[in-house]
């Protein structure tokens, strides 16, 4: 949510499957415009986007090829894709929490590696620009055994 009030873009969408969660980002971004509907299926959505964020999706798409398919009529020439994800190798240290207050940090339950989700961009008529990994400590991991 934050990254796309820090865009600040004229006009900004965003989608969710949850309609609770749609409504809290409505309530708290009044600039923006969500809408509920599963990425799987966005007929709902018409137009061209210059920018397309998939923040954390990847990790939870039954079909990410369908998803990219769905996404791809949606952009121009010069659309830029953004898609962010984690590892499957955190799922060993995030699995001690799977049942306490941080059960928003879930793994990709796919075991997609980028190279994956390059040859899915590649297969829908994308044309993957850039991409690199960074390492981010949400939470000391001092003394811990992997």
């Amino acid at each position: 949510m934050g990254s796309a009030c820090s865009a600040s873009p004229s006009v900004g969408i965003g989608i969710d499957f949850s309609e609770e969660m749609t409504r809290r980002a409505s309530s708290k971004h009044l600039e923006l415009n969500f809408l509920t509907t599963d990425a799987h299926d966005l007929s709902i959505l018409n137009g061209k986007f210059d920018f397309i964020i998939l923040s954390d999706t990847i990790n939870d798409l039954w079909d990410v090829q369908e998803v990219f398919q769905q996404i791809y009529p949606l952009c121009e020439r010069n659309t830029r894709l953004i898609l962010n994800l984690h590892s499957y190798l955190w799922r060993r240290q995030f699995a001690w929490r799977r049942n306490s207050d941080w059960q928003f940090l879930h793994w990709n339950r796919t075991g997609w590696c980028g190279e994956d989700i390059a040859n899915f961009l590649r297969l829908t008529g994308f044309e993957p620009v850039r991409a690199w990994q960074e390492f981010l400590e949400p939470f000391p991991f001092h003394g811990w055994k992997v």
